[in-house]
C-alpha cells in the first residue's frame, strides 16, 4: 500500500491505484464579489510519456467545444520547475460574467500530467496575476522525478 500524504489527513492505498488528486484553493470572496479568484491543480494519466503540448492541445479542443463564447487569448510554451509546460489563456461567458482562465499543463513524465487552472472574473484577473504566477513559481518537484 501507498501512502497518500495531505494537510489535513493521510491515508493508505492500494499500489496499483491511479492517483487522479484534485486539489481546490481560492481567495477570501470579497463584498460584492460573485466569483472568488481559484486554482484548482489535476493530475491526468496519459498514454506514454505524453509532451505537455499534446495533451493541452487536446484539452483546447473540448473547452472550444464546452465554453460559451469561448475565445483564447494565448497558447504558449513555458518552463515550470524547469520542465516543459504549455499554457492556455482564454476566456468565456460564466453564469456571473465573462470568466478568464490561464490552465498551465506540465508533464512530469511517468505518464501524468498536471494541470493548473487559475480562474478570475475577467475584470478581476489582471489584479491576481502576480498571485497566480508566484504559485506557479514556487512549484517543485521531488528529487529523483526527473519528468521529461
Amino acid at each position: 500500500m501507498a501512502k497518500y500524504s495531505g494537510r489535513d489527513v493521510s491515508f493508505q492505498i492500494p499500489n496499483d491505484w491511479q492517483d487522479r488528486t484534485i486539489a481546490a484553493f481560492a481567495a477570501p470572496l470579497k463584498p460584492k464579489q460573485t466569483v472568488a479568484p481559484n486554482l484548482v491543480l489535476t493530475r491526468d494519466m496519459v498514454s506514454g510519456n505524453e509532451p505537455a503540448g499534446a495533451y493541452a492541445d487536446k484539452q483546447l479542443v473540448e473547452l472550444a467545444k464546452r465554453l460559451e463564447a469561448f475565445n483564447l487569448v494565448d497558447r504558449r510554451e513555458s518552463l515550470v520547475a524547469g520542465r516543459p509546460a504549455v499554457d492556455l489563456i482564454f476566456t468565456w461567458r460564466g453564469a456571473n460574467g465573462t470568466i478568464k482562465q490561464k490552465q498551465t499543463f506540465i508533464a512530469t513524465g511517468a505518464g501524468t500530467v498536471l494541470t493548473f487552472v487559475a480562474t478570475a472574473l475577467l475584470t478581476e484577473f489582471s489584479a491576481m496575476e502576480a498571485i497566480f504566477q508566484a504559485i506557479l513559481d514556487s512549484i517543485e518537484f521531488p528529487a529523483g522525478n526527473n519528468g521529461r
